[in-house]
């Protein structure tokens, strides 16, 4: 299965997620083969002098894209976090290094991409939100971060419904490029301890996407028909949003001791209430889920 271009296919999708008794708004990359979407794509990508294949024809700049819906005949099993949740502790959340640490451990032993190697990188600054004192110091911590990643990209953090009037309270967002992900990260460890704030002050978004590895026979596990991700948010507090897909079709003892072998590698904490079996329907359609229950 391929993945899907991000300049093209890539959806932005609201995330939310309690930090510090919080909620907070992020976008986060959810690919059309994402669970959250059920339906899977694969993706043909011809030139416009090419022909195409049935299907729901895309064209865009010089290709054609022929999009057709895809679901497995495997079962397997999913861990992946509830809409009430949406985000878990990073192991060592408190220290920006300590989490990323334990980052890099499991993509190094784990999967199949490294940690130089993510999909895509975000930093975004906020104003103070309305009432949070000495707003004088996000102001500041803006001005510094412009100074190192270049203007960025402001808007307001939400608006008004149904009238559309802009928030006072703000977000500045860029880009970073895949070479300067190490410069971000050390930018977040030296300004430690960041102030509290409602939002922010400032935090770095990096998702990965992969196969999983046996850490213990260093091959990729077989029959990986879905792409695995790891969303993190480095911040005052390290969370992260993990879609785990493993190629078994019932958790019997092999999924058991793979879970057992993958578990100290894992950087946050493993709850088996979050697994889930996923089937194919009659039709082939969509995906049904049920739970799974583990000895």
């Amino acid at each position: 299965m391929l993945t899907p271009p991000l300049d093209i296919l890539t959806p932005l999708t609201s995330i939310l997620f309690r930090q510090t008794d919080i909620w907070h708004i992020h976008y986060a990359e959810l690919y059309y083969f994402s669970i959250f979407s059920i339906l899977l794509y694969t993706i043909r990508i011809q030139t416009i002098f090419g022909e195409t294949n049935c299907g729901k024809k895309v064209v865009t700049n010089n290709c054609k894209m022929t999009l057709t819906k895809m679901i497995t005949d495997r079962p397997f099993i999913f861990y992946t976090l509830p809409k009430s949740r949406t985000t878990q502790q990073l192991n060592g959340g408190r220290k920006i290094e300590k989490a990323w640490n334990n980052v890099c451990n499991f993509l190094t032993n784990c999967t199949t991409t490294k940690p130089n190697q993510p999909t895509r990188i975000s930093l975004t600054a906020y104003t103070a939100f309305q009432g949070d004192p000495n707003p004088e110091i996000a102001v500041k911590i803006i001005q510094e971060t412009k100074l190192l990643f270049d203007s960025g990209q402001t808007e307001p953090v939400s608006y008004a419904y149904p009238s559309g009037i802009p928030d006072k309270q703000t977000k500045t967002e860029w880009d970073i490029e895949t070479n300067d992900l190490q410069k971000g990260i050390d930018y977040l460890v030296k300004g430690q301890p960041w102030p509290k704030f409602t939002f922010g002050p400032i935090e770095l978004f990096i998702t990965f996407y992969f196969n999983l590895i046996d850490p213990i026979t260093k091959t990729e596990f077989p029959n990986q028909n879905n792409k695995s991700s790891l969303m993190i948010w480095l911040s005052r507090n390290c969370v992260c949003s993990p879609d785990l897909y493993f190629p078994f079709e019932q958790a019997d003892e092999n999924f058991k001791q793979t879970i057992k072998n993958l578990e100290p590698f894992l950087p946050f904490k493993f709850e088996e209430k979050y697994l889930r079996l996923g089937r194919p329907n009659k039709a082939k359609t969509q995906y049904t889920f049920t739970k799974i229950i583990m000895d």
